[in-house]
């Protein structure tokens, strides 16, 4: 091996005063093939020099290789200067992976607008995964203080049509989300359908969700049951417990089996799933899919409300309230309720803290100005029962002036509410009662008769 080294080493020497630019970069190609083998500081400063040669002249490949060179140069400390200077050099002559590359090196020099200026040329010449990343530093990178959901979305949806499974999920999370586009389910069914048959589990997963609750779709429980099987069968965790709990709280006949859904819990619950430790206490407390057993309910749901999980502390704070499996207590209810209330989006513990200071308890005086702050919290999160409550407080005046005409607006909103806002009344569902919004929905009209029009 030494002894090609000083041939290639003879054979440039006499080359070199008469070698063109591109000859130049020829020979460093040559020489870059055999860096895997140990080579001497002159056949290193030789490769340097071609390439120097070549970059000069204007070769975007040369410049890109050499600030490259630089980089991983053991001889001499890496110039930045030097590293930036070639890497422009080359990106400046349109070559796309060193405008990609040189974007992301200013991105993390805090040259914000620099580099996604860079990053934008490069995602423009129809690299896929190269938008798809972009699009992700739009919307969710430290590297980019304020982000631009619309540009997010816009180099998405250009992968997507590029045809990366990946941007094909994004984009119709995109649209269910509202995510710098017109929130539109119908479109997010599309995208996810296609990501979904390509084999990704995250959008097959989120087929489930959009089949059991109609969303862009008609509702249809096998066919939810057919995209979560598919998600679980790619091993992704959350479908596990998303079937569970079709099968456990929402599946009609002939789908309904709770003993099927607490053996999926099972499973996700021994991999560390918050939710699946939850529902599981659920089905222990009121003995669905498994005996009942009020130790284990109690188990389950404050180990996974130590974990972080705030829909645990809710229903946690539920068993304290009512004394289920532990001494009841008000004031450890409260506490756990307004713990779940600083994370949640669906409004269910906001809404337990409006009926505790709403109605009074031994320990809690009644308090009508915090009951009307807590469910104007939880309506405005769309839960429904909420909006009901704020609904009896202005129907009877209790801390507010009497107002029918307040009160039936706050009943005809929580009969507004469409199937997917009413999925935030659906979380706090027990299994131990009617179909909460059934029994909400029932009780605004009732009410709505009563009132004058």
């Amino acid at each position: 091996m030494r002894s090609k080294f000083i041939l290639l080493s003879l054979a440039l020497g006499l080359l070199a005063a008469c070698t063109t630019p591109e000859q130049h970069y020829q020979l460093a190609q040559g020489m870059q093939a055999a860096r895997a083998a140990e080579a001497g500081e002159k056949q290193k400063a030789e490769l340097i020099y071609h390439l120097t040669q070549a970059a000069e002249a204007g070769n975007a490949r040369a410049c890109y290789d050499l600030a490259y060179v630089l980089l991983e140069n053991p001889n001499k400390p890496l110039d930045q200067a030097d590293f930036a200077k070639w890497l422009h050099k080359a990106a400046a002559l349109n070559l796309p992976e060193a405008q990609f590359e040189l974007g992301i090196y200013q991105l993390y020099q805090h040259n914000t607008q620099e580099g996604l200026g860079w990053l934008e040329k490069a995602a423009a010449t129809g690299n896929p995964r190269w938008q798809l990343q972009l699009s992700r530093y739009y919307c969710c990178s430290n590297y980019v203080p304020l982000p631009n959901m619309e540009r997010s979305f816009h180099w998405a949806l250009a992968a997507a049509k590029a045809g990366l499974v990946e941007a094909m999920s994004h984009v119709g999370y995109c649209y269910s989300a509202g995510l710098g586009v017109a929130k539109d389910n119908a479109k997010a069914v599309h995208w996810m359908e296609k990501a979904a048959d390509a084999g990704d589990a995250y959008s097959q997963n989120n087929l489930g969700i959009c089949y059991e609750y109609g969303l862009g779709v008609e509702a249809d429980s096998a066919k939810a049951i057919y995209w979560y099987e598919k998600a679980i069968k790619n091993d992704f965790l959350e479908a596990h417990t998303n079937l569970a709990v079709l099968y456990v709280y929402t599946a009609p006949k002939p789908y309904y089996n709770p003993a099927k859904g607490f053996a999926l819990l099972q499973r996700a619950a021994a991999r560390g799933h918050l939710r699946a430790m939850s529902v599981m206490g659920e089905c222990y407390q009121f003995g669905v899919g498994v005996k009942r057993d009020l130790k284990q309910a109690f188990y389950w749901q404050n180990l996974a409300h130590e974990k972080g999980y705030y829909i645990a502390s809710y229903y946690l704070g539920r068993m304290y309230l009512e004394g289920v499996g532990v001494p009841q207590d008000t004031e450890r209810a409260l506490k756990l309720f307004t713990a779940s209330a600083a994370e949640e989006t669906w409004g269910g513990a906001a809404c337990a803290i409006g009926d505790i200071y709403l109605q009074g308890t031994k320990t809690i005086n009644k308090n009508y100005d915090k009951a009307l702050l807590w469910y104007t919290q939880a309506a405005r999160q769309n839960n429904q029962r909420a909006m009901y409550q704020l609904g009896r407080m202005y129907e009877n005046g209790l801390g507010v002036g009497k107002n029918p005409y307040s009160a039936r607006g706050w009943y005809e909103k929580a009969l507004s509410l469409n199937a997917e806002e009413l999925r935030a009344s659906y979380t706090e569902q027990s299994l131990s009662s009617e179909d909460p919004v059934a029994l909400t929905t029932k009780l605004c009209r009732q009410a709505l008769a009563r009132l004058p029009k």
